[in-house]
């Protein structure tokens, strides 16, 4: 993600481009835990955490109420699979395909 970062910021655009960095397919939390689970050879399980109990997780943190909200959204939004998604931009912009997660979890778990 910084080579890629750096890359955009010393590139002599117009500075009006957006790029979305992403690795080079989208996991979701069931995905992960499978990888794991090859990995460790052991089983291993995602498990949704429900709004309440993150919402008591964050609250006992004390962090203010409206990064709380942000947070659960956000939460919310990834189980709902709202972003799933994967672009080419880091290779557009780098000239190397990205480390898959896998393939990262794999090497450092």
């Amino acid at each position: 993600m910084a080579f890629a970062a750096a890359t955009a910021l010393l590139s002599k655009s117009n500075g009006n481009a957006v790029y979305e960095v992403t690795g080079p397919e989208a996991y979701d939390a069931a995905d992960i835990a499978r990888i794991l689970s090859r990995k460790w050879n052991k089983p291993v399980t995602a498990v949704e955490l429900p709004r309440e109990a993150l919402n008591s997780i964050l609250t006992g943190a004390k962090l203010p109420d409206f990064l709380i909200e942000a947070l659960i959204s956000l939460h919310e939004a990834a189980a709902a699979g709202e972003m799933a998604a994967a672009s080419s931009d880091y290779e557009k912009l780098t000239g190397h395909k990205p480390e898959s997660l896998e393939s990262f979890l794999i090497r450092t778990a």
